[in-house]
C-alpha cells in the first residue's frame, strides 16, 4: 500500500461514521442543569487548589525570560470551557500554526477534532505529519510513529464543502459526548452556510458555540478570516480584533481572539506573529502578549537557532 493510500485508510478510521443523527445532538437536555450545589465540589477544589487544571494547556512553544533568566511556556493558555477566534488575512498561514499548535495540545493528553471544510483531510495529515517530523520528507517510519501518537487524539469530520451551522453545533455536541472530544476546532466561518452579511445569524452561531464550551467544558477553536486591508499599508500591518470579517458581536462574545500574521518584507526579524488581541481570563499582568516565531520547513520555532521538533520530543513533550 502506498503512502497516499495508508494515509486515506487512517483518515477513514480518524473521520465519523455514516448514518449519525446528529440532529439529537443539537441541545444539551435542560433537566441535566439543576444540580446540589456540592455537584461542584471537586471542580472547586481543582480550580482552587490545582491551578494546572484552573490554567488551561500550553502552546507548544517556550521563551527565555531576561529578568528571571529561565526559559518558561507562553503566557496565554487554552482553558476549559472557553471559545476562542482564529483571525488572520488570507493566505498567512492560521491552519498551518493551528495544526502545529494540536500536536502541542495531544502532548499534553487533549483530545482533538478538526472540522476543516476547505482541505481534504489527507492534505491536513499530510502537513502535519511534517511538521511533527520536523521534515518536508518524513519517512515511514516518521508516519508510523505520527499515527501512533495522534491514535485516539486526533479526530477528522470528514466533508468538503459547506455544513449548515445547527449541524456543526450537533456534530461538535456528538463529539464532546461520544469521543470525549475537548478541543475542537472549526475552520472557517464561511463555510457553515451563514451569509457573508447575515451578522445577525453570525451572531447566534457563535453564542451557540460560547454556550456549548462553557456546558460541556471543550475549548471551541473558530477560524474566521479578516477583511481584506484598506490603508495603504495593505498587508504590512497585522489586523486587529475589530478587523474580523463579519459580525462586529464576533469578538465581543468569544473568550479570545487570536491574530496570526505571516511578515512578507523582504527584511524581517521574524517570518510569523501570533497576537493575543483579547483574553477575557488572563493569567498574570501580560493580559494581551504577542510573540514571533521563525518559520522553518512548517514549524513555527521560538527563536531562529532553536532546534526542530522531532517524533521524540512530541512525545516526550520537549517544547522547545
Amino acid at each position: 500500500m502506498d503512502q497516499l493510500a495508508k494515509s486515506q485508510s487512517i483518515v477513514d478510521s480518524l473521520s465519523f461514521g455514516e448514518g449519525i443523527d446528529f440532529d439529537s445532538y443539537l441541545k444539551s437536555e435542560e433537566k441535566n442543569n439543576i444540580r446540589h450545589a456540592e455537584y461542584w465540589q471537586e471542580k472547586v477544589k481543582d480550580y482552587q487548589f490545582n491551578p494546572q487544571q484552573s490554567y488551561g494547556l500550553k502552546l507548544p512553544w517556550m521563551k527565555f525570560n531576561k529578568e528571571k533568566q529561565v526559559r518558561e511556556y507562553l503566557s496565554f493558555k487554552l482553558r476549559k470551557g472557553e471559545t476562542t477566534i482564529h483571525t488572520g488575512y488570507n493566505a498567512h498561514k492560521k491552519s498551518m500554526q493551528i495544526g502545529f499548535i494540536q500536536l502541542g495540545l495531544i502532548a499534553q493528553g487533549a483530545k482533538c477534532m478538526t472540522v476543516s471544510l476547505e482541505m481534504p483531510p489527507v492534505i491536513t495529515l499530510d502537513r502535519q505529519i511534517k511538521q511533527f517530523a520536523g521534515s518536508l520528507e518524513p519517512t515511514l517510519a516518521n508516519h508510523d510513529q505520527f499515527f501512533d501518537y495522534v491514535r485516539d487524539k486526533l479526530f477528522i469530520y470528514d466533508q468538503l464543502g459547506t455544513m449548515k451551522w445547527k449541524r456543526v453545533i450537533g456534530v461538535c455536541r456528538y463529539a464532546i459526548k461520544e469521543f470525549g472530544i475537548d478541543q475542537i476546532f472549526l475552520d472557517s466561518l464561511m463555510k457553515f452556510g451563514i451569509k457573508s452579511k447575515d451578522h445577525e445569524t453570525q451572531a447566534e452561531f457563535v453564542d451557540e458555540l460560547t454556550t456549548l464550551g462553557k456546558d460541556t467544558g471543550a475549548h471551541i477553536h473558530l477560524v474566521a478570516h479578516s477583511k481584506k486591508p484598506t490603508d495603504i499599508q495593505g498587508e504590512a500591518k497585522p489586523p486587529c480584533k475589530y478587523d474580523i470579517s463579519g459580525s462586529a458581536d464576533l469578538s465581543n462574545m468569544v473568550d479570545n481572539v487570536v491574530i496570526h500574521f505571516q511578515n512578507k518584507a523582504e527584511q524581517r526579524t521574524y517570518d510569523q506573529l501570533l497576537i493575543v488581541d483579547k483574553q477575557r481570563n488572563p493569567d498574570g499582568e501580560d493580559t494581551e502578549p504577542s510573540y514571533m516565531f521563525t518559520f522553518d520547513e512548517l514549524q513555527f520555532k521560538s527563536y531562529s537557532n532553536t532546534p526542530k521538533m522531532k517524533p521524540d520530543d512530541w512525545m516526550d513533550g520537549n517544547f522547545l
